[in-house]
């Protein structure tokens, strides 16, 4: 479920997204295109002062007792275990995605199936998740986790679950983090398949 997400630069709104995080943060410099698993891409969060920003985060939360990172979290585990509901509550963060990736299997075959995701008016929209705060190598280093849940009557030809999606209206509200639960309950909206082709499926760090 979503093992890659694209943030294509073409699309006025991530460009901007992408030139406000490059010009907060001095030495790093993110691109647009395909994200994989630990990479580094831009995430929408709230500040202090209650303004929404963008962060640049890698993809991968830490669990705490194994050196393994979590890069997909079911809705209903984030709320229920302590650890993960403290920081869903507390840091919730918004992906700004064009569309995102998911494979089906030929049966008895080693090919997939690869079909790109994205919203019919090719609009941006968001995948939801969370943050963690941690340590690597003595510095304090900001990574997320995306939300998965039930898909909708579309996506569920693909694949059991899919990401939890956001409008861009919808995303002050998730940031606040004042109706959690309603976002995590509801029925994805559609979006629109598009066949990629057929390849040799990446291998993506499992979860």
């Amino acid at each position: 479920m979503c093992e890659q997400f694209s943030q294509n630069g073409a699309t006025p709104e991530i460009r901007s997204i992408l030139s406000e995080a490059n010009s907060k943060y001095n030495g790093f410099q993110m691109d647009a295109g395909d994200k994989n698993p630990n990479d580094i891409s831009p995430v929408l969060t709230i500040s202090s002062n209650n303004n929404i920003e963008a962060k640049p985060m890698a993809w991968g939360i830490p669990e705490i007792e194994n050196r393994k990172y979590i890069y997909q979290v079911e809705s209903d585990m984030a709320l229920h275990e302590r650890s993960l509901r403290r920081c869903l509550l507390r840091y919730p963060v918004a992906v700004p995605v064009t569309g995102f990736y998911e494979w089906k299997k030929e049966p008895l075959r080693k090919k997939w199936h690869k079909t790109y995701f994205h919203d019919s008016a090719d609009a941006i929209f968001y995948l939801a998740g969370f943050c963690r705060h941690s340590e690597e190598n003595g510095e304090p280093v900001d990574r997320y986790t995306l939300l998965r849940s039930r898909p909708n009557k579309y996506l569920m030809l693909y694949h059991i679950r899919m990401p939890l999606l956001l409008k861009k209206e919808e995303v002050r509200d998730w940031l606040n983090g004042t109706n959690i639960s309603y976002y995590l309950n509801r029925q994805p909206f559609r979006l629109k398949a598009e066949p990629v082709g057929t390849s040799r499926r990446a291998r993506i760090p499992k979860t």
